[in-house]
């Protein structure tokens, strides 16, 4: 599946983790368990500004923009809400 960021719907809690498995839903701290709706979930893209490696991820967030760990480096990572754009099919 990849790199997945996701909010809480609860408590509003952020988690980012990678998966190798489809993961059909999300257990926060909290207690609350939440379904990776394929509606709520949108692909994501962003370069890092430190080591410049492409980042591709699936989040549920909504915010404007946000602020995300880069994978490789660890760097902090301005993101603008702007879905990952797919390719089109010919």
């Amino acid at each position: 599946m990849g790199f997945l960021h996701m909010k809480c719907p609860a408590c509003g809690r952020v988690k980012g983790f990678f998966t190798k498995m489809n993961v059909e839903e999300v257990r926060c701290r909290c207690g609350t368990r939440y379904w990776l709706d394929a509606e709520k979930v949108v692909g994501m893209r962003t370069v890092c500004p430190c080591c410049e490696r492409e980042v591709r991820y699936l989040t549920n967030r909504t915010d404007q923009s946000f602020t995300i760990t880069c994978f490789a480096c660890e760097a902090p990572i301005e993101v603008e809400a702007v879905p990952d754009e797919q390719p089109d099919e010919q």
